[in-house]
């Protein structure tokens, strides 16, 4: 079940599963298990505590560790339309996981990369806001924000929902999805010295401060805070095998 125009899902790709597992185990609170069919290979799936369904899982990597988020749409081949008259490109071939569903790889007009996903159960999802531990806020850092903007939100059907003035980092703008109530995430102009566009993906945990400490002890680089923003406590840190991700608690 997914929420179309939201993001549904997230991989991790990293070229060592075992350390990643210890590190957003202890940083984030997730219990993570392999839940991979018998007889394929491991896929170690995140869970929330005391969740019963998983919100993203792990995958092998040569290089550096990345994230991907996975955006919902009900029909693929004409989003993958869309989108490539937008501005996006494919990365690969749509691939099928038999009885969960299709995915294709791309990346935006700007550079950043994301999926899409249309998933073989067409049963609608919550459109709550997640609970501890998901992953329910979502910054792309890009080099140009207008162009991303005009992308997702003509793609998606996304809806800009406030914005912020941010000094030298220009507009902060918010966006929630078709109809939505609450924000998804932001889009803002990426720093001087980022290599390109990304998303980043923020998990909700109790302490923002305790788990920016926890991930420094473990090896993490602190890119970010923790800092005061709207409702909360926030940061962004580069984890020890190179993925870059956000931690955020209300205050």
């Amino acid at each position: 079940m997914a929420v179309l125009g939201r993001f549904c899902w997230y991989d991790l790709f990293t070229p060592d599963a075992a350390k990643s597992e210890a590190f957003y185990g202890d940083v984030v609170g997730w219990n993570i298990k392999n839940m991979a069919p018998p007889n394929a290979p491991p896929y170690p799936m995140m869970l929330p505590a005391g969740a019963q369904a998983p919100i993203g899982g792990m995958r092998g990597a040569r290089g550096h560790a990345a994230w991907l988020g996975y955006i919902a749409v009900d029909d693929m081949a004409t989003t993958m339309i869309a989108a490539q008259d937008a501005g996006a490109k494919p990365d690969g071939d749509p691939q099928t996981i038999p009885g969960v569903g299709r995915f294709i790889v791309m990346k935006d007009p700007t550079g950043a990369t994301f999926a899409l996903f249309k998933g073989a159960d067409d049963t609608p999802g919550s459109d709550a806001r997640v609970g501890m531990g998901g992953i329910d806020w979502h910054e792309l850092l890009t080099t140009d924000p207008d162009a991303a903007w005009a992308f997702y939100s003509k793609v998606f059907k996304w809806e800009a929902n406030g914005e912020m003035e941010m000094g030298e980092g220009g507009k902060y703008r918010m966006f929630k999805k078709a109809g939505g109530d609450h924000s998804l995430g932001g889009i803002m102009k990426a720093p001087p010295g980022m290599p390109g566009s990304a998303w980043i993906h923020c998990a909700t945990v109790p302490d923002a401060d305790k788990a920016l400490d926890k991930a420094k002890s473990k090896g993490a680089e602190i890119f970010f805070g923790p800092q005061d923003v709207p409702g909360g406590r926030y940061g962004t840190f580069m984890d020890p095998q190179g993925a870059v991700f956000s931690v955020y608690a209300d205050t």
